[in-house]
């Protein structure tokens, strides 16, 4: 199971209970840093799951895991202004602007970082400015404007 602190540097919250997704689609492992508007995240398209073949998955997966990060960095301001839920919120991914994938694959069961920043919003809807790069930082597989809607808690 992962964890993530809050803000406030309260007891680890898994992963899990902030975000709707499960194996395979679960692509988000670890949140390495978080500050006001802004989320750093590791994860990886198992190479074991349905989305590889032969050591590869589409480029598109380091966009969802973006928005997986975006999702737990919605989770968690939710959190620390105590209005969490008990079920992680659904939400969608509705928009891509000026996005650019570096190749049409990328290497399944490498750890790739997503850093997501919140560029605006309004009600459920909200914009984040993304980059997807290996662990390293030497390829940057995916950047741009993921655009998302997240329903009320409960929905």
């Amino acid at each position: 199971m992962s964890a993530a602190k809050t803000s406030a540097g309260d007891a680890p919250v898994a992963i899990e209970s902030l975000v709707p997704h499960r194996w395979p689609l679960r692509l988000v492992e670890e949140i390495l840093e978080r500050r006001d508007g802004f989320i750093r995240c590791s994860g990886r398209v198992p190479a074991d799951s349905p989305m590889a073949r032969e050591g590869r998955a589409a480029s598109v997966f380091a966009i969802e895991l973006a928005a997986q990060s975006a999702a737990l960095l919605e989770a968690l301001v939710l959190a620390d202004a105590g209005n969490g839920s008990e079920e992680p919120r659904l939400g969608y991914l509705v928009s891509l602007l000026g996005v650019e994938l570096a190749a049409s694959t990328l290497p399944a069961g490498e750890t790739l970082v997503a850093e997501v920043e919140r560029a605006g919003g309004a009600a459920a809807l909200a914009r984040y400015e993304v980059k997807v790069s290996s662990e390293d930082g030497a390829t940057v597989h995916a950047r741009g404007t993921i655009g998302t809607f997240a329903l009320p808690a409960g929905s």
